[in-house]
C-alpha cells in the first residue's frame, strides 16, 4: 500500500481526530505515549510525520481562523481580538 495512504490513515483518522477536544488535557505521560505511536508509523510508512504537539498547534490555528471568519458560528462574539500567526 501506498504509504502516503498508509500516513493518512494513522495520523489524520486514527490519531488526530477531535484533537482539538483531547490533546489539551493529556497528561505528559500520554503525550509521550502518542508520540511513540507517531514514531512507530513514521517507521511502518516510511515517511516523516509531524509531532502531535504541530498537529495539535496546526489543528487549533485552523479552528480558530474558520471562527474569526464565520460570524454565524457560536464561538465569533468571543473571539474580539486579532490571532497573530
Amino acid at each position: 500500500m501506498d504509504s502516503r495512504i498508509l500516513c493518512s490513515f494513522y495520523i489524520e483518522s486514527i490519531l488526530t481526530g477531535c484533537i482539538t477536544a483531547w490533546y489539551s488535557s493529556c497528561t505528559a505521560f500520554n503525550r509521550k505515549a502518542l508520540q511513540r505511536v507517531v514514531k512507530a508509523a513514521q517507521h511502518i510508512t516510511r515517511t516523516e510525520l509531524p509531532s502531535m504537539e504541530d498537529l495539535y498547534t496546526q489543528r487549533c490555528r485552523k479552528k480558530a481562523t474558520k471562527i474569526i471568519k464565520d460570524p454565524s458560528h457560536p464561538s465569533y462574539r468571543d473571539m474580539d481580538f486579532e490571532l497573530k500567526w
